[in-house]
């Protein structure tokens, strides 16, 4: 199913009415239609409604049957499901689901903002994998957990996007649809999805989100072997983390990422505890590449890369007050980088 012959998903129909909808901004394409802001011009309220085209009785039963399985998830971390309707827009046929609109941006521009914290990483995906566990428990897989489709609301994280979804009763096969980038690796041999496929794909979207990495397809091809690991399943076990990722937390994605799925997290509950042990003690944050900081309550920490006349020295403050102990000087600024980072990484968690 596709937007196809007229409602092409490379077009913007803002400013149009589709029955009580009157279509405000578009969002972004999804698997098999458009998204927009939309106002429910009968509630007076908005609303995310997704577009599919469908020529037939048997297209339009498919995307109903889209619209009904994330239903199923009343879940404050997943974006509600409130509708799916048979519309008729100039003259054709649309099927819209009526969604909650998350106001929040998503995972994906906070990525490529650089908006994202190491402790903000982790509570964010607390929160998607409480909502992912409900999925599951509603017998219902995923398939397409990336960072465009996690959104947060008022601090609130929630994933979205249910239109790859299936029950864990359906069979795999070589035509179904996944999002390539982090599909495990077994998705293409095994007829039975199971929860570790999941769990995959989301330890791909934590990789990323720690790593800060918008654009997957860009990374791989700028590392060696690149592709070649992603195919396999062996990206993550392979890939170098940013210098800033505590270990423990490293472990955690690699885990989760392990290209054998028994030695993956065995639902996403176990991973989630896995992240509710890691106690947050600094959230640093990046002023600029020399800088970085947190203001906590009535605390500040500071820490800085200097460049003086002999020597490239880190400074760390709290309340403004020099640490005297953990401060050094190096002759490089490789040198001074180095300890800057371990000394973010080693802070970050308890």
């Amino acid at each position: 199913m596709s937007l196809g012959e007229y409602m092409d998903n490379r077009c913007d129909y803002s400013g149009k009415n589709i029955g009580k909808y009157h279509l405000v901004k578009k969002l972004g394409n999804g698997h098999f239609g458009s998204v927009y802001l939309a106002q429910d011009l009968i509630l007076n309220t908005d609303k995310a409604i997704k577009i599919m085209d469908v020529k037939n009785a048997e297209e339009a039963l498919k995307s109903f049957n889209e619209a009904a399985l994330p239903y199923k998830c009343n879940h404050d971390n997943i974006a509600k499901i409130n509708d799916g309707i048979l519309e008729v827009f100039e003259s054709k046929p649309v099927f819209i689901v009526d969604m909650e609109y998350v106001s929040g941006g998503s995972i994906q521009s906070m990525i490529e903002n650089d908006e994202l914290s190491i402790i903000g990483s982790i509570m964010i995906m607390k929160g998607i994998l409480f909502g992912l566990q409900h999925s599951h428990d509603q017998d219902i897989l995923h398939r397409d957990i990336k960072p465009a489709n996690i959104l947060v609301s008022n601090g609130t994280p929630k994933l979205t996007d249910f239109g790859l979804a299936m029950t864990f009763d359906q069979d795999l096969n070589e035509n179904d649809l996944w999002y390539i980038l982090h599909m495990a690796p077994e998705c293409s041999v095994e007829s039975t999805p199971t929860v570790q496929m999941d769990i995959y794909a989301i330890g791909m979207t934590f990789f990323r989100m720690v790593n800060n990495i918008a654009n997957l397809n860009n990374y791989v091809l700028l590392l060696k072997n690149g592709k070649k690991y992603l195919d396999e399943g062996k990206l993550v076990q392979n890939a170098k983390f940013m210098p800033y990722v505590p270990q423990k937390l490293i472990r955690v994605i690699r885990k989760a990422c392990n290209c054998d799925p028994k030695k993956r997290f065995t639902s996403a509950s176990e991973m989630r505890d896995a992240l509710e042990k890691m106690t947050p003690n600094i959230n640093w944050k990046k002023d600029n590449e020399n800088h970085w900081y947190e203001i906590k309550d009535t605390d500040t920490y500071d820490i800085f890369i200097l460049a003086k006349r002999s020597s490239f020295d880190v400074d760390i403050k709290h309340n403004g007050r020099r640490n005297t102990a953990l401060c050094k000087k190096f002759s490089t600024y490789e040198e001074a980088e180095k300890y800057f980072y371990k000394h973010i990484a080693e802070t970050t968690l308890l």
